[in-house]
Formats: structure tokens, sequence, C-alpha cells
């Protein structure tokens, strides 16, 4: 069995050519509080000799109490798999619930972060009207949340990657008691989203660990039904051997073929 140290040193299992020559802009800050300062990582192409603007692909990490995802092996693989796809990405920290944050407050997190990539897009170099997120896990609601209602008008695509859709089973999943109330887990529950939303929601990708946990899998296979009864644009990849973290744990073929068609989903999207 994995040590904490060596799982959060995994990483995804997926590999092309230049991952490791791309540029890194470590610790650029993007809110401060008092003394306290945000950080995010800004993977770019190497190859981007132009400086020409270019998408950004911002990755919301899910729940672990007390971890800087966003210098884990999960996520600094991933920066650096995208980049070397040709297109940005943003990976940050945070709130989580599990840490006994609120639904809000996590919101909060990515608001600002997104708030701050379309502010300041002409000195990142970034294309603020081809934003897309890549959740995981945990991070999964929150990043549905914000790609299907606060900044649908930016994000041209989401990712979802083995994670939850309705926080009403988050409490049960995590073993802890989600402090909002009932009508305001309801509101930001992304199955709750499509009803309202579904003419603004931007195309999907689920990806569906066929081993994960039977409660995360009833909540994400409700949320596929929805999304096409109502007809939404959506690509749907089981892994059926797959269990929860794929990318890390399961390297085979099927693993492989998902993450490379969610680049190909990208960059559909995102390169015009």
């Amino acid at each position: 069995m994995l040590s904490m140290e060596e799982i959060l040193k995994k990483e995804v299992v997926y590999k092309i050519d230049n991952m490791e020559n791309v540029n890194i802009l470590k610790n650029l800050v993007y809110k401060t509080n008092g003394k306290k300062e945000f950080l995010m990582d800004m993977y770019t192409p190497f190859s981007n000799e132009k400086e020409e603007k270019l998408p950004v692909v911002i990755l919301v990490h899910g729940e672990a109490k007390f971890v800087n995802f966003k210098d884990v092996g999960q996520y600094t693989s991933m920066g650096k798999l995208i980049a070397a796809s040709g297109l940005n990405a943003v990976t940050f920290n945070h709130k989580v619930l599990s840490e006994g944050f609120s639904i809000k407050e996590i919101n909060s997190d990515i608001d600002i972060l997104i708030k701050y990539l379309v502010e300041n897009n002409e000195k990142l170099n970034i294309d603020k009207d081809k934003i897309a997120i890549w959740c995981f896990s945990g991070g999964v609601p929150f990043g549905l949340y914000a790609g299907m209602h606060r900044y649908s008008n930016y994000v041209k695509c989401i990712i979802a990657y083995y994670g939850l859709t309705d926080f009403k089973h988050a409490g049960q999943l995590l073993g802890i008691n989600i402090s909002d109330e009932d009508e305001e887990v309801e509101k930001y529950s992304p199955i709750y989203l499509i009803d309202e939303n579904s003419k603004k929601i931007p195309p999907l990708f689920i990806a569906r660990a066929g081993l994960d946990n039977p409660i995360l899998n009833e909540s994400l296979d409700k949320f596929i039904t929805k999304a096409l009864v109502n007809n939404l644009t959506v690509d749907i990849y089981n892994h059926p051997t797959g269990g929860h973290a794929f990318d890390l744990f399961n390297d085979n073929d099927r693993t492989c073929e998902i993450i490379s068609k969610s680049l190909d989903f990208l960059r559909k999207y995102l390169i015009v």
C-alpha cells in the first residue's frame, strides 16, 4: 500500500513528447488577503515564440486535508501534459469541504481565480474567451458550477473526472456535515443547474471510473442521464476496470485512451 507521500508524488500515467520542455511560471499571486498571498502556477508551451494569446485550462483539484495540490505530481504532470499539447494550464489551491469550509467559500476561491485570469488576460497572454475547466474528484461539483453557471460566457468546455454532481451525497461520501442550508446545497449542485441553464452549458466530457465508490457513481450517473435528457453536448467515457484516480493508478490502454481523448476534446473546443 502506498504512503500518502508516495501518492502525492504520483504522476498521470499518460505521457507525450516534450512534457519536460514547457515553461512554468511558479507562484504567481492572484489574490492577497492581508499578508497572505494566494498563488497559482501557469504552464505554457515552450514553442510559443510569437507570444500569441493561447486558451487556458484551469485544473480544479479534489479533496484532501492540508495538501498543497498545485505542487503534487498529479497536477504538475497534468499541467505539463496540457502545455505540451499547445495550451496554457493553471494549477492552484482552493479550500476543501473536509477542512470544514462551506460550499460558498470554495466557490468563491474558484471565482476569484477565474476573475483574475479574465481581468489580467493581457498581462498573462491568455485568450479570456477560450477557457476550459478540467476538474477531478471532489473538485468536480465546483468546477462544473463555475463553468455551467458563473462563467459560462468564457468557459468553452468542461472535463469532469470521477466526481460528485450533487452535494447531498458529499457529506455521506466524505463523512462530514455539509454546513450550508438544504436550499443552498441544491442551488450549487450541478445536477440541478441543467434544467435552468441548459442553453448556456458548454460541451461536457465526463470520465467515469467503473470500480469507483457506488455513491459517487450514482451521483455521476444521474447527472449523465439528465444531461442526455436535456440534449446537452456530452462525451461520456467509462473506464470499466478503473478505480478512483485511474489517471494515476491504472496504467493501461483505457486510461491512456481517456486522457488522450480529453486532450482532443480541449483542442476541438479551444483551438478553432
